[in-house]
């Protein structure tokens, strides 16, 4: 949805991990720390961008 999506997105909506792990920066970038890892599975409302 994030990233390629042509139509405007409205908030809030929910969004599935479908990856075995998500790593969460601190910041944009691989050279940033993480400070969490989602996992497979799990659900989140985005709720601004």
């Amino acid at each position: 949805m994030l990233g390629n999506s042509t139509e405007s997105e409205s908030f809030p909506y929910k969004v599935r991990i479908t990856d075995t792990e998500l790593n969460v920066r601190k910041d944009a970038g691989t050279n940033n720390p993480v400070v969490c890892v989602l996992k497979k599975g799990e659900v989140y409302t985005i709720v601004d961008l």
